[in-house]
């Protein structure tokens, strides 16, 4: 079983709210004012090794983000 996709959607006065993705994978909101809208999702870390900038590490975090001017 896939676990649900969870995000934090922050409106400009700086409120956060999360969600969590539908049957279908889906994140959805309902628009309650304008402006500015950061969407963020971020997944676990999983064991992935490797190096970045002369520095190793042992784990990998995978993160989206996606801002929006909602009118």
């Amino acid at each position: 079983m896939r676990s649900l996709v969870k995000a934090i959607l922050r409106t400009r006065d700086e409120k956060e709210q999360e969600l969590t993705a539908d049957a279908e994978g889906f994140v959805r909101y309902a628009r309650t004012q304008t402006g500015i809208h950061f969407l963020r999702i971020a997944r676990p870390r999983e064991p992935l090794a490797g190096f970045h900038l002369g520095k190793e590490f042992d784990q990998t975090s995978h993160n989206a983000c996606l801002t929006r001017d909602q009118q």
